[in-house]
């Protein structure tokens, strides 16, 4: 498996510049994809949104920043894609605890 992530609904469209997020535990690899402007219905797939920025070795702190050629982006849903997870007791864990999206 690629990875286990969540999707965030934000209601509407809205501008996004950022995605701050706070880990259960560390080092977590993160990737935020986006669906494009104007889509209403949630993705169902990782492929029905595209990669808008990433962080590696992620420590319970995190803040995903989009590429400098396009600050923001316009969307409504996010995927939050995380690709490693830190080690547990029995395996591995991967934890978020909190989401805030920033324009």
């Amino acid at each position: 498996k690629s990875g286990v992530g969540l999707v965030v609904d934000l209601g509407t469209t809205q501008e996004v510049g950022s995605v701050e997020l706070t880990l259960g535990g560390s080092p977590t690899d993160v990737e935020v994809y986006a669906t494009a402007p104007g889509i209403n219905t949630p993705p169902v797939e990782l492929s029905d949104a595209a990669l808008v920025g990433r962080a590696s070795g992620a420590g319970t702190d995190a803040v995903v920043t989009f590429s400098p050629g396009s600050p923001t982006i316009q969307t409504r849903y996010l995927v939050i894609w995380l690709t490693s997870l830190p080690k547990v007791a029995n395996g591995y864990r991967g934890e978020i605890d909190e989401i805030s999206v920033r324009p």
